[in-house]
């Protein structure tokens, strides 16, 4: 069989498309779908609520980033979550004929895709990155002569589950061995979606005779067990599970919604005003941040999240006892970094509401701006008079010095990093930006005297230029042209912090002295106060951040199954030590610990059949553990080959049907009325006990 080939990116230029007019929304639980060239978010029942164009249509999926993708046409387009806008990049041709796609669990932004084309035999794996649809090691896995593949459901072991629309069959393909495994037929039924629950169960979505059928499919055993039926929904399409294991579908005719929860019960929920589906997901929960979203420190003692897309505002970080009058923030990674009107550093978590003090006294004293890089803190300082700059690593609490003194005695102020590892720094004293090349040396002019009037903090948008505020503007500083230009002019108060969202269209936040925070298009220089907006939080808005990595929860404490065992965070699930524990798993638990410890293909419970739970103490029963159990001629199902680099130690032990058998030892002789051999050696005791009873 030939090659497809997969995912050959093309230099083909990015068709941009216009914004869908600025905020997403997307409420997590609710549903996503795209209809009549709409991307809409629907409460069941209730009216759906404009999202934004949808420029490609077959497939739907909402990216780790918040970002929408939908697909089509071998290409992929990418919906910001943050400005509505839309940008269609190119996937190879083979994907042309794209009709269904899951998350793949082993890529953070991975998905696996089936194909619509008649006789397609591959299913195909990729990201999807800036520039478009990457393929991933395999690109692809063959699955042998099918009809047409119509959907496709990521199980917690690394398989997947696809549905064949031809045979109206159910199959599970293993991607490292191509290995395809018939689960269900429907000889007379419609099955139409397929979805994998938290608990690694199957749901199969079927078309009867004028009914509508959920089915369950046991991950280890197969068996296969209708969970429930409905005759209310004539025209079912668009099946999805959500990540609480409730299951959704659209009546393509009447328009509605069907829900099914996870205690079994069917809910038919009626919009009559709504158009035919194409596809539907569930919004995921949303983490703490997003890339694009917002942290603001407020001088009112709080951080408080600024939502990229819908600028609502949400407390993540209320009063603590050293969160003092808050001043200056950093954000490296998932860490959050403050000072306070102490002179202190502190580290944020944002997960347990809590901060702690990283850095006191030594060198740094009075702290006036911070900005982070590669686990170190870079910290200007006031209280010598003269330009300080010092580095402080928050693990250790060690301050090194950068710059003492310097040209002149003015005022340090927002250290910010390129992507080259320069530093810029605001020198209010003596209305400069100075540039530490490799963030160490001596500084040198990058904004010479006479341009800026007090500028006060320095942010680098994705061209590598300077974005400045100062008492009196926000200027643009090019740094190729050399030139100066003005964005806002006379913005009715004095700026103060600056950061520039590099995630999605370049726009610029500010804060000013009259306690606002300033969105600014850089296009226009056109500024929108968000300071009042939904929540209304924002009191007293000092520095800012934009946010550029997922910032959540670990994932025991994130409300989320994320090892597909069925079992949510610490208080439930084994492999959790403790809320703090950033993996479900555990390396004590053999059938907990993400390693197919038996090579049989099932990874952990409740992939493994050996595996009844995630505390069970082996995933190999007796009739894979390489050892000769019973002391008969005869190890294992396969001669301990399995457990022995595919190679066999002995013949097979003719008790072992499969793998998963656990007993070795032949059952008992005897028929009904036999004494069995444990007993047979009792009997002659047990005959002169009689007769001396009898004397």
């Amino acid at each position: 069989m030939a090659r497809r080939a997969l995912l050959v990116l093309t230099l083909l230029a990015a068709c941009f498309l216009a914004t869908a007019g600025g905020a997403l929304d997307l409420p997590p639980g609710r549903l996503l779908v795209v209809s009549s060239g709409d991307i809409r978010s629907v409460d069941p029942g209730a009216a759906s609520s404009y999202v934004a164009p949808a420029p490609l249509s077959f497939a739907l999926s909402v990216a780790p980033s918040g970002d929408i993708l939908t697909f089509t046409g071998g290409s992929v387009a990418r919906t910001s979550r943050v400005s509505g806008g839309s940008v269609v990049l190119p996937c190879a041709p083979s994907l042309g004929s794209l009709r269904a796609l899951t998350a793949d669990p082993a890529h953070p932004d991975g998905y696996a895709a089936v194909l619509s084309s008649l006789g397609n035999n591959e299913v195909v794996f990729f990201t999807v990155g800036e520039s478009g649809c990457v393929e991933t090691d395999p690109p692809f896995v063959a699955t042998g002569v099918v009809s047409a593949w119509d959907a496709i459901a990521a199980e917690p072991a690394g398989t997947f589950v696809l549905l064949d629309e031809g045979t109206n069959e159910v199959h599970r393909i293993d991607r490292a061995t191509g290995t395809l495994t018939l689960l269900a037929s429907y000889p007379t039924d419609l099955p139409f979606g397929v979805g994998v629950r938290p608990d690694g169960s199957i749901l199969v979505a079927v078309r009867g005779a004028g009914t509508t059928r959920i089915d369950r499919i046991d991950p280890v055993s197969t068996v296969r067990t209708p969970l429930a039926e409905v005759t209310s929904v004539p025209s079912p399409f668009a099946f999805t599970v959500a990540p609480d294991g409730s299951a959704y579908w659209h009546d393509a005719l009447a328009g509605s919604f069907a829900e099914l929860t996870p205690t079994g019960t069917i809910i038919i929920h009626t919009a009559p005003s709504f158009l035919p589906v194409a596809v539907l997901t569930v919004i995921p929960p949303r983490p703490i941040a997003y890339p694009g979203d917002l942290l603001v420190v407020d001088r009112d003692e709080r951080i408080v999240r600024v939502d990229g897309g819908s600028d609502a505002q949400l407390e993540v970080l209320g009063a603590t006892p050293e969160l003092v009058v808050p001043e200056t923030l950093a954000v490296d990674g998932e860490r959050v970094f403050v000072t306070n009107a102490l002179g202190e550093i502190l580290e944020a978590d944002l997960v347990d509401g809590t901060t702690s003090v990283v850095a006191s006294g030594s060198l740094v004293v009075s702290p006036r701006g911070m900005t982070a890089r590669d686990g170190l803190l870079w910290v200007t300082d006031a209280s010598a008079g003269i330009p300080t700059l010092y580095t402080v690593d928050p693990d250790s609490g060690t301050q090194t010095p950068v710059l003492l003194g310097g040209p002149g005695a003015g005022s340090l102020l927002g250290p910010r990093f390129d992507d080259t590892g320069d530093l810029f720094v605001a020198d209010g004293g003596l209305d400069i930006v100075s540039r530490f090349p490799n963030g160490t040396g001596s500084p040198v002019f990058e904004i010479p005297p006479g341009l800026l009037a007090a500028p006060t903090d320095v942010a680098v948008d994705a061209n590598g230029d300077l974005v400045v505020t100062a008492f009196n503007a926000l200027a643009v500083w090019d740094r190729a042209a050399t030139a100066l230009s003005q964005l806002v002019t006379d913005p009715g108060w004095d700026l103060l912090y600056v950061d520039v969202d590099r995630t999605s269209d370049g726009r610029v936040y500010a804060t000013n002295d009259g306690t606002e925070l300033l969105r600014i298009d850089p296009a226009t220089g056109a500024s929108t106060e968000l300071t009042a907006r939904a929540g209304n939080l924002l009191d007293q808005p000092a520095d800012l951040a934009v946010v550029t990595t997922v910032i959540d929860a670990p994932a025991c404490a994130n409300g989320r199954d994320d090892d597909g065992d069925g079992l949510v965070d610490a208080s439930a699930d084994p492999g959790c030590d403790d809320a703090d524990d950033d993996s479900e798993r555990s390396a004590a638990l053999l059938c907990d610990n993400g390693v197919d410890d038996d090579g049989d293909g099932g990874t952990d419970f409740p992939a493994d059949p050996a595996c009844t739970s995630p505390t069970s103490p082996k995933e190999d029963a007796q009739c894979q553990d390489g050892l000769d159990n019973d002391g008969v001629t005869g190890i294992d199902f396969d001669g301990g080959a399995s457990r022995n680099g595919g190679v066999a130690i002995a013949v097979a032990d003719p008790q072992c049907a499969s793998f998963d058998d656990d007993r070795e030892a032949a059952p008992s002789s005897g028929g009904s009325c036999g004494l069995g051999p444990e007993l047979a050696l009792l009997l002659p005791a047990l005959v002169a006990w009689r007769r001396r009873a009898r004397r």
